[in-house]
């Protein structure tokens, strides 16, 4: 079982190559996607580094909304047929990424009192 630091870093590492995309089947951003999902998901997000900033689960609050939205958009373009614009789209996506990246970071010293806590009561 990955402890909430392995999670977490798990987590960036997702997001810092979600800010890389360039092609549309390359986003992948749902719960089964995210070490921090795998972690806390069970329990309705307690304990999650994000639900402990924001208050609420499946990561309402964060910029984690404007992602899911640029990637149903990008899905809906390509039902649609419109392949040559969504290099657009995918930017938006990417701008998205790059926020959600950021406020994850944000979110360490948290992760890293969380961290040292559990790991000073389990010794």
């Amino acid at each position: 079982m990955k402890t909430m630091m392995q999670a977490f870093l798990g987590s960036l590492d997702h997001w810092r190559e979600l800010t890389k995309v360039t092609r549309c089947g390359n986003i992948h951003i749902k719960a089964d996607d995210c070490p921090l999902c795998d972690l806390y998901w069970v329990g309705q997000c307690e304990g999650c580094p994000v639900r402990r900033k924001t208050r609420k689960t499946l990561c309402f609050g964060s910029p984690y909304d404007a992602a899911v939205v640029g990637r149903n958009k990008i899905e809906e373009m390509l039902e649609k047929g419109h392949r040559d614009e969504t290099y657009l789209v995918v930017a938006h996506f990417r701008t998205a990424a790059i926020a959600e990246l950021a406020w994850l970071e944000s979110l360490f010293p948290i992760v890293e009192v969380a961290h040292r806590r559990l790991f000073i009561w389990s010794a």
